[in-house]
């Protein structure tokens, strides 16, 4: 969140952080590039909070943008803590996936590797979530899960008889 002058954590119930951040202020290498940056720059954020506040249970991510890959990687090295911390990928929106859809040419720099990275942390999670069959579907298509399916998990929507959604209970 370029909006916050460095970082902020909240609380808004117990057992729940939301921690946001300002990714040029996490002192990724320039030459990463701006997707690889802002993944490094997660695992930075990630780095200063655990140091601040100790290691969580768990850590959950979106795969856009192959976000947590660089976390990933210190863990998959033996690291500690990280080698500790279950990681949950949720699938979003992954650009290996849409960008064909969008008709982006994808072998060119950077949205090749961003696919690469984004396919590589999606391979690497302890856990993967799916808000659809569908999406678990259609990433599928581009990437072997290795027998590790994602879960199902909906979002927190139901149906009304109007055909209107409204927020179900949590």
């Amino acid at each position: 969140d370029e909006r916050v002058d460095d970082h902020s954590v909240a609380a808004p119930r117990e057992n729940l952080a939301v921690a946001r951040f300002n990714p040029a202020r996490r002192g990724a290498p320039q030459e990463l590039g701006g997707t690889a940056g802002l993944s490094y720059a997660f695992f930075k954020m990630v780095e200063l909070l655990i140091a601040e506040s100790g290691a969580p249970d768990v850590i959950e991510s979106q795969d856009y943008l192959g976000i947590a890959y660089y976390l990933q990687q210190f863990k998959l090295c033996g690291y500690a803590p990280y080698s500790d911390i279950p990681v949950v990928i949720t699938i979003h929106a992954p650009a290996f996936v849409y960008l064909p859809y969008n008709e982006a040419p994808i072998h060119r720099f950077p949205d090749f590797w961003t696919g690469v990275i984004e396919k590589e942390s999606i391979r690497a999670a302890d856990l993967v979530v799916s808000p659809s069959a569908f999406m678990a579907e259609e990433v599928g298509r581009h990437l072997d899960y290795q027998g590790r399916l994602p879960v199902i998990l909906p979002y927190g929507y139901r149906a009304c008889g109007s055909g209107e959604a409204v927020a179900a209970p949590i």
